[in-house]
């Protein structure tokens, strides 16, 4: 004798399935484009985000003008990707702290300079 028929258990195993996935479902899929933003960034990617280089982040960060991290321990730093997007917004890198550009140009074989 069957407890359940077919099309019920198949309903109860859709159901079991379906509250399972849903989580594991909304996590793969995210909240769209901001999905791949971590909230919290490392070194590299405060520098990426800014289109700077280390070195030029690490001077950026003794003179103050980047948002203070976040310290995890003695030895970590994470900012906080909200903070970097606020200061961003309102004024971000004012241009006096970046590096000057290098000029560019190619170098004849007497050490003339062309452009």
């Amino acid at each position: 004798m069957l407890l359940f028929d077919e099309a019920h258990l198949a309903q109860v195993v859709d159901q079991v399935i379906q509250r399972r996935l849903d989580p594991i479902l909304t996590a793969l899929v995210g909240r769209g484009p901001e999905r791949n933003k971590p909230d919290l960034l490392t070194r590299e990617q405060l520098a990426d985000v800014l289109l700077v280089d280390e070195r030029t982040l690490r001077r950026l960060i003794l003179e103050g003008p980047v948002p203070a991290p976040m310290r995890l321990g003695d030895r970590i730093q994470r900012w906080r990707r909200a903070d970097v997007d606020a200061w961003l917004a309102a004024d971000g890198i004012p241009a006096s702290a970046l590096p000057p550009r290098r000029r560019t140009g190619s170098v004849s074989a007497n050490g003339d300079r062309r452009s």
